[in-house]
């Protein structure tokens, strides 16, 4: 039995690290090479939130990677980095931290998921890559993801209340 549960987790985590790359990879808006419109977190937020931080981690590294793979991008390790902690932090905040994956919980831990993740080590590691300044990525990158932040929790938060999500994850 066990080994059926855990089957199903991989798949489920194998869907969740597509559905970034499609949404980051494939249907992103990218304006310049700093900015990128996409809510290719929303399914490493649902998977960390679901399954557990170390399961979103991993979804997260999967779909940065192979996404980067599959678009002939070159692999940014800080970026993985920034990726990988989207897939941790919300799972860790919300089973740790405030112990509830309640709308408004779940809004804190994908805004502060944004703050660390996003718009501090993706901004520094855009400008490390491309010398931009950190001045001009800050400008840009802070009003795109608070959009983007806020549009994901709502998401989550609806998508959290699906009895299909709540019975696959157990909530």
């Amino acid at each position: 039995m066990k080994r059926n549960k855990n089957l199903r987790v991989l798949v489920i985590a194998a869907f969740f690290a597509a559905l970034s790359i499609a949404l980051g990879k494939f249907l992103a808006i990218s304006i310049g090479d700093t900015i990128r419109i996409s809510f290719e977190n929303l399914p490493l937020i649902l998977a960390s939130i679901g399954l557990g931080p170390l399961w979103g981690t991993m979804c997260a590294i999967c779909a940065d990677l192979l996404g980067c793979v599959l678009r002939g991008y070159g692999i940014i390790p800080l970026i993985t980095l920034a990726q990988a902690l989207m897939g941790l932090l919300p799972g860790l905040m919300t089973k740790y931290v405030f112990r509830s994956v309640k709308g408004s919980k779940v809004v804190l831990a994908v805004c502060i998921s944004h703050l660390i993740a996003s718009i501090i080590v993706k901004t520094v590691a855009l400008h490390l890559t491309y010398t931009t300044p950190y001045g001009a990525l800050f400008m840009t990158r802070v009003p795109t993801y608070i959009f983007i932040a806020a549009v994901e929790s709502y998401l989550c938060v609806l998508l959290l209340k699906s009895k299909v999500l709540r019975k696959e994850f157990s909530l």
